[in-house]
């Protein structure tokens, strides 16, 4: 067989296999397509409803710590249980208030217990979440003893005897909670959730029940967040129960409507077989054609077991095959428009290719048996020409390379000697450095005792003079005249002065020179405590106030200088108020930026002018008298050297008269756990 020919076919043959590797390609796409889509729709099913699931158990989780922590809630519980225990006709008194419950009459009795301290701090609680969520989060909440009537209720239920009902029949068989069905719920007049928790005393005996009405439009927040990012246009969600009724669609639904027959049965064949989580079928709308349907459970969170949900995710078979028809499409033209220009190109080809491809194998065998003075005689410009000069360039090269590599090796040789004294020179280097670090080290270690042991030998002279000047005050009071007495006041004033300068400048030294130790901080827990201990004082000398809206994050640093720098900002807070203006001050955190944490601690002080902003961080640079506000003014330089030593920022914005903001940076702590027991700092987010 010719050149010609070999060409010829070979261009065929690789048109013949383009055209059976696309339709194979295309094929193998579609299957791939529709399994990726499958599996993804199904892990997004099963992520969406974990979310649910977490968001219902979060919150949930909020109620049951406020009935496991609520003072309020068993005192009033332990009350109501005792009354009713001694109660000869218990029964019959019962019934005779729920008669009057049902029959709406507004007696003192239901007045009571719609008003009654713990009923009030219900209503603030939902109102809180309400605020915070922007919408009803928990449109009602009420309390029964362990007989079952309501002893405090955030609106008139529609009995007073709940005993009688299933859901507090069904609660009963639980331990902890329970979880109920979505339903409307008439109370509140929404679609809800009715959660049961049960409440016990010290002896583990039962008491009573909250039950909390938790309002769905927080998990249909969640679908309808998921529509915004929808994979593909005609993507669809549906919620349903566990009896196969619609809590949500992305289209028309009515709520607890049964889901349409033609869409029933495939699913619940698709449900009857193991490890099978979609199905392809016709939509319930004809003119959109087939669909396919992936679908998830939910199965709960932690103790929180789920009330069985089921979530399908439904995309349009036309809209997810397009891409792959129109590969189809176009390699079937692709494959045509080959074919043809193989047969033509492979033509040309073997007129132009033949006759310079066997010079370059002549050649080639020439060169191949010792001749390396062998050239190629081929003058185009195309291809092969190129070729051809490569390889008289290349036989030119080989010729030159070998009387060139004698010189190489003799300069290799000369290289490797010079590297060898290079690697000489670096380790003296490394050696001198190191002995350098060792010396600077040991400085540092000097100038540390340098500062301890000025500091202690200058507080004694300046402690002694103090003492005698006070003591030649004392004495010598009546002897002598009015400017001895102020000369001598200013020598004991210049002592007192002189020795807190140098206990601040051992307080500065030691920020600087101490290791520091990371650890995991709650900021929360660190304002509580200066609060309670160093700030106390202060405060009651002051009458500041210290609001921590939100909680604090945590963050990782050294605990004594997080601490230190908490106290001097907050002091400095409290300290420079207005008079006759009680000071108030307020710590916030920002969102967390590349893994660190903005605090921010405002005042409503005297403020600081912006031509000051770059003195308040320098050591002993004061704005005020120490007449007006006392101190060394070295607070805030401290502040600043702990920040720059954790690996942060510190700044200020102020407004003069109106407040001065300081903030600074931190590393946020690592915390997995999602959640806070709010009633732990109760305290902290009311008062401060």
């Amino acid at each position: 067989m010719t050149i010609k020919q070999k060409l010829i076919s070979a261009f065929l043959l690789v048109a013949v296999m383009i055209g059976v590797v696309g339709y194979i390609s295309v094929n193998t796409s579609e299957k791939l397509l529709y399994d990726s889509i499958f599996k993804s729709s199904v892990t997004l099913a099963i992520e969406t409803l974990d979310k649910i699931d977490r968001s219902v158990y979060y919150r949930i989780k909020k109620w049951r710590s406020y009935a496991y922590t609520s003072l309020r809630l068993h005192e009033t519980l332990s009350r109501s249980n005792e009354e009713f225990e001694n109660l000869s006709n218990r029964q019959e008194y019962i019934n005779e208030i729920d008669s009057a419950w049902k029959e709406g009459r507004d007696t003192a009795f239901t007045q009571n217990i719609l008003n009654n301290s713990l009923s009030q701090q219900l209503n603030r609680k939902i109102e809180f979440y309400r605020e915070k969520g922007g919408y009803n989060v928990f449109p009602e909440v009420f309390v029964t003893n362990k007989y079952g009537v309501v002893i405090a209720s955030t609106g008139r239920t529609s009995d007073y005897l709940q005993a009688d009902e299933l859901w507090y029949q069904k609660a009963m068989l639980e331990k902890e909670f329970r979880v109920g069905e979505v339903e409307y719920d008439e109370s509140s007049d929404v679609y809800a959730c009715a959660t049961a928790i049960n409440l016990y005393d010290n002896n583990g005996n039962f008491a009573g029940m909250i039950k909390v009405i938790l309002n769905i439009e927080s998990i249909i927040d969640i679908l309808k967040e998921l529509e915004t990012n929808m994979p593909y246009r005609t993507t669809e969600y549906k919620l349903l129960t566990k009896d196969q009724k619609f809590i949500y669609s992305s289209g028309e639904f009515n709520f607890l409507q049964d889901l349409p027959t033609k869409l029933l049965h495939p699913l619940q064949t698709s449900l009857e077989e193991e490890n099978i989580f979609h199905f392809v079928t016709e939509d319930d709308d004809p003119d959109k054609g087939k669909a396919l349907f992936a679908h998830a459970h939910s199965e709960g969170y932690k103790d929180y077991k789920g009330l069985d949900w089921l979530l399908l995710v439904e995309h349009q078979i036309a809209e997810i095959y397009a891409p792959v028809v129109k590969l189809r499409n176009l390699l079937l033209a692709m494959s045509f428009i080959l074919t043809l220009s193989a047969i033509l190109i492979g033509l040309f080809i073997s007129y132009t290719i033949s006759a310079p491809i066997t010079k370059l194998k002549d050649a080639l065998f020439r060169t191949g048996r010792g001749n390396l003075s062998t050239r190629v005689e081929i003058k185009s410009n195309d291809e092969i020409g190129l070729l051809a000069g490569s390889f008289n360039q290349m036989l030119e090269q080989i010729q030159r390379r070998d009387a060139e590599l004698v010189d190489t090796n003799k300069q290799l040789k000369k290289e490797a000697g010079e590297r060898e004294l290079v690697e000489k020179s670096l380790e003296v280097l490394n050696q001198k450095l190191e002995q350098m670090v060792n010396k600077l080290s040991e400085s540092n270690r000097e100038l540390q005792d340098f500062v301890h042991v000025a500091s202690h030998d200058l507080r004694e002279p300046l402690r002694t003079i103090s003492l005698f000047g006070q003591l030649l005050e004392d004495s010598l009071k009546e002897q002598l005249d009015e400017d001895d007495r102020e000369n001598l006041r200013f020598i004991i004033d210049g002592a007192s002065r002189m020795t807190q300068m140098i206990e601040a400048m051992l307080i500065f030294s030691r920020v600087g020179t101490i290791d520091i130790q990371f650890d995991n901080i709650d900021l929360n827990e660190a304002v509580k405590e200066l609060k309670d201990l160093e700030l106390t004082v202060l405060l009651e000398e002051t009458g500041g106030t210290i609001f921590v809206p939100d909680l604090l994050p945590r963050v990782n640093g050294d605990a004594v200088q997080v601490r230190q720098l908490l106290q001097n900002l907050i002091a400095n807070a409290l300290k420079y108020h207005k008079p006759q203006t009680p000071p108030e001050v307020w710590i916030r955190a920002d969102q967390v930026v590349d893994n660190m944490v903005r605090i921010t601690i405002e005042d409503n002080g005297i403020g600081i002018k912006e031509e000051h902003y770059k003195d308040v961080f320098a050591m002993f640079r004061r704005l005020h008298s120490k007449d007006d506000y006392e101190g060394a003014g070295i607070g805030l330089s401290v502040c600043k050297k702990i920040i720059e030593r954790h690996g942060g920022e510190i700044g200020l914005s102020s407004e003069f008269g109106k407040g001065t903001r300081f903030w600074f940076t931190l590393q946020a702590a690592n915390v997995e756990e999602v959640g806070t027991n709010e009633q732990k700092y109760e305290d902290v987010l009311k008062i401060g």
